[in-house]
C-alpha cells in the first residue's frame, strides 16, 4: 500500500512543492531506549530489512532513510553522515 502512495508522491514532489510552498514528503523521528523497537519499525515502514540482526548490534547512530521510488528495483546502499567533516561518506 505505502509502494502506491510513494510512487504518486515520486512523480509529483516537484510539482507540490511549488504548488504547495515548499511541501516535503512525510518525515518520521523514532526516538527511544534500547532494543525497544525502533529499526524494526523503520524496517516495516520501509517494507525490506535495512539494520542489523544479531545480539549485542544496535544502531547507536542516527539513521535517516530516503525512500525513492524507481522503476527497477535497486538494492539499499548506506551512507554515513561524518558530523566531524560535514561530509557524508559511502558505507
Amino acid at each position: 500500500a505505502l509502494r502506491e502512495v510513494f510512487s504518486v508522491l515520486d512523480s509529483q514532489r516537484e510539482i507540490l512543492s511549488t504548488a504547495l510552498d515548499g511541501w516535503q514528503p512525510p518525515q518520521v523521528v523514532v526516538l527511544g531506549q534500547e532494543s525497544t523497537g525502533k529499526s524494526s519499525l523503520l524496517e516495516r515502514l520501509a517494507m525490506m530489512p535495512l539494520f542489523p540482526r544479531a545480539e549485542n548490534i544496535c544502531t547507536r547512530v542516527p539513521i535517516q532513510v530516503r525512500m525513492r521510488n524507481a522503476a527497477t528495483a535497486r538494492a539499499p546502499t548506506i551512507e554515513v553522515f561524518n558530523e566531524r567533516t560535514k561530509k557524508t561518506e559511502d558505507g
